[in-house]
């Protein structure tokens, strides 16, 4: 049984990442530069619930909470095949959030991902 990619009409985001420089392999390279990759056609989804608290010495609303990133092996598009590390930060629509897991899930074809879900706080 073939399961389909998922669909582009709900990949309807796109992310920056920033290496964790702590994981970043180029990092002895290049010390105090951040290595970042794009990624378009990806989902977001809200894990519970987030909500938007007053914070901070100007009470500026900010948004917590805990989300889903749903990269696709076929649909989404991943420029330069970098793999997400735990660590890294997420950045999208002017929300960073930082990846705390990351797996791989399988459909039926077991040497190679359907997709990826990773758990962002």
């Amino acid at each position: 049984m073939n399961i389909p990619a998922i669909p582009l009409y709900l990949l309807i985001h796109n992310i920056v990442i920033q290496e964790s420089s702590e994981t970043s392999s180029s990092s002895l390279k290049r010390p105090g530069k951040l290595i970042e990759h794009e990624f378009d056609r990806v989902r977001i989804e809200p894990k519970d619930k987030a909500s938007i608290t007053p914070t901070g010495v100007n009470n500026i609303p900010q948004n917590k909470g805990e989300f889903t990133l749903f990269i696709d092996s076929v649909n989404s598009i991943n420029k330069d095949d970098y793999l997400l590390k735990i660590g890294d930060k997420v950045i999208w629509n002017g929300i960073s959030r930082v990846a705390v897991s990351n797996y791989p899930v399988y459909s039926t074809d077991t040497n190679k991902p359907h997709h990826w879900e990773v758990e962002l706080e």
